[in-house]
């Protein structure tokens, strides 16, 4: 079966997403077969990765430095007990060059 529309090279698709862009189907346990012809997304973690990987590339363009999208190395507290989940954390270059 044709594709709907070529796959870029190199693009990573999830599983679910290849069966339905190439128009498949998915078999129950019981052998029956389900034709697929919807996609549920979940818009804001789209979105919100859109917009974290579009800030960390324009401030590392601006401002130097590194940009850490749901970097999961920092606490509330000093036990270490309270997670912090940033969506980005922006480092600023150091001054003797290093990271």
């Amino acid at each position: 079966m044709t594709p709907i529309f070529p796959f870029p090279p190199g693009a990573v698709y999830s599983p679910s997403s290849v069966t339905f862009l190439r128009g498949g189907s998915y078999e129950l346990d019981d052998g029956r077969r389900v034709l697929v012809d919807g996609l549920l997304l979940e818009m804001w973690r789209v979105f919100e990765t859109f917009l974290a990987t579009a800030l960390g590339e324009e401030l590392q363009r601006r401002a130097g430095g590194r940009a850490e999208p749901c970097d999961r190395d920092h606490h509330l507290d000093l036990g270490k007990k309270e997670l912090l989940k940033p969506d980005l954390i922006h480092y600023l270059p150091l001054s003797d060059g290093g990271r």
